[in-house]
């Protein structure tokens, strides 16, 4: 992983605690969402744009809708493994890789039907409908981090401290702290006020005479949460050489996540009086939004057919909430004495628009099998949030702007290339794929690959279809973000931000079911 990308990483996690918890890399989140509904899509790794008749097909592109010829009821399950190694990279040499793995079961990840209408007598041979609930991103993932680096958490708390129009160590008065992190500091002596003077507010940390020390921090993750789209969707089938389609999605989901960061002493006294300190954070949202696409396919041939396909922008309505907690042990006259105490529940709700995307497709079909590719298409640095018009503030206005601005400042377009493949042998449907995607990050020049495998059997009306997929992906993680400040003046960095390597992985088993009727 080159070092520029960690660098984009940390602009991601700018502002990540605090009163606003909004940040640029909630908006990608929000943004990347992608169908994995049907085990036969996922065989042939989605590329199934000018395919059609298939869950997956119609989200991709609703033109799909227009092939089917008899009406259909679909049901599937998954079950996601997620493997994350880390390392906090900017410390010592021996700092460990920690391996954790998280898996769920999602049941009915994907149900719906499609009702076929057969069209006498006219060009357009058959008029379809058809409603359905797909699962479009999975959040579900735990990771864990221990090492030694330069730096202290406090230093952030420090910086939140200081006065903005002042010099260190120049403070804001204690009332006008923040309540989710600066204010806690305070609270828990994690800061605090050396001269104690009525007329000017200074603040300090038992880190500052320590800052060329490694501290010893450790970190655990746990993320919990889905997206799912409910479509309606109507198209049709015009000569058997033109199909059309249109649908509406509503997007909506959740994301939780808990984060528990500790530091603390590696032997007796290592930056006296500092002893230990645990800080946590937790953050649950909420969305529901409204999405359009429409697209078609043209049959050149018996053979050859070609798909392309606009998924419109979604805007989604977002609730956040969230809460902090601070504990702070220190040595005071040979005694440890721990102070403890935590924010208000915070909330806040904002909106977000996330990028419209194109696909183009183009497919051979044979009687024994097929091949078939896409592309797509999205600029991620079209995302933007809107957090006004929810009862909002001057400081409101600015951070959106600030988040916009890294918006356009840090995201690019990606193209992602899908490749699949099918073999009809003795009555199974043998089935593989693979895909690769460029980063959306504009200093990131590295792409993220994934294969995928699927068996599909017929019995009578019933078809079972078997998927899995795999992709790997390599990125960085911030615990938390600091300004860089130099406190004493002399040129170099104080506030240092600890940066962690992951190595992820995710592995998903799906099946599905479908019944024509």
């Amino acid at each position: 992983m080159k070092k520029s990308l960690f660098i984009t990483i940390i602009f991601i996690f700018l502002n990540h605690f605090g009163s606003q918890s909004q940040t640029i890399s909630d908006a990608y989140r929000y943004s990347d969402r992608r169908s994995t509904s049907s085990a036969a899509s996922i065989g042939l790794s989605n590329a199934v744009g000018a395919l059609g008749a298939d869950f997956s097909a119609i989200s991709i592109n609703p033109a799909g809708i227009g092939v089917y010829r008899n009406s259909i009821f679909h049901l599937g399950f998954d079950v996601p493994f997620y493997t994350v190694e880390s390392r906090l990279s900017n410390g010592e040499s021996n700092n460990r890789n920690f391996k954790t793995t998280d898996a769920s079961f999602n049941f009915a990840n994907t149900v719906g039907a499609v009702f076929s209408i057969e069209q006498y007598n006219s060009p357009w041979k058959f008029v379809n409908i058809g409603i359905g609930l797909n699962k479009t991103a999975d959040y579900n993932q735990s990771f864990y981090f221990s090492g030694k680096s330069q730096g202290s958490i406090t230093d952030r708390f420090l910086e939140l401290a200081l006065d903005p129009t002042g010099n260190y160590p120049a403070g804001l008065n204690p009332n006008n702290l923040d309540n989710f992190e600066a204010g806690l500091a305070y609270e828990t002596g994690a800061i605090f006020d050396p001269n104690l003077n009525d007329s000017k507010t200074e603040y300090t940390t038992d880190f500052i005479k320590f800052k060329n020390y490694p501290v010893k921090k450790e970190q655990l993750v746990n993320e919990r949460g889905k997206a799912s789209d409910l479509y309606f969707m109507v198209g049709g089938n015009y000569n058997d050489k033109l199909m059309f389609g249109v649908s509406i999605q509503m997007p909506f989901g959740n994301y939780r996540s808990r984060k528990t960061y500790k530091e603390g002493e590696s032997s007796l006294n290592e930056y006296s009086p500092f002893k230990s300190l645990i800080f946590e954070d937790s953050l649950s949202t909420n969305f529901t939004g409204i999405q359009g696409s429409f697209g078609a396919i043209f049959k050149f041939n018996e053979h050859w057919r070609a798909g392309l396909s606009y998924r419109t922008p979604s805007y989604l309505w977002l609730r956040d909430e969230f809460h902090t907690s601070l504990s702070y042990t220190f040595e005071n006259n040979n005694t440890e004495e721990t102070y403890y105490s935590q924010s208000p529940d915070g909330t806040f709700k904002y909106n977000l628009r996330t990028p419209g995307s194109m696909t183009t497709s183009i497919a051979y079909v044979v009687k024994k099998g097929l091949i078939s590719l896409d592309m797509d298409f999205t600029d991620y640095s079209k995302m933007k949030f809107n957090l006004s018009g929810q009862g909002s503030t001057t400081d409101d206005y600015a951070y959106e702007s600030l988040l916009n601005e890294q918006i356009v400042n840090q995201y690019q377009p990606t193209a992602t290339v899908r490749l699949g493949g099918e073999l009809k042998f003795h009555g199974l449907k043998l089935r593989a794929g693979g895909a690769a995607t460029s980063s959306p990050y504009k200093e990131d020049t590295n792409t993220s690959f994934s294969y995928s495998l699927g068996l599909g059997v017929k019995y009578k009306k019933s078809y079972f279809d078997f998927g899995f997929q795999q992709n790997s992906l390599k990125d960085g993680y911030a615990p938390y973000l600091t300004s860089s400040s130099d406190f004493d003046g002399n040129g170099t960095v104080d506030a240092l931000t600890p940066v962690v390597k992951r190595n992820l992985k995710k592995s998903n088993i799906l099946v599905s079911w479908v019944l024509k009727f």
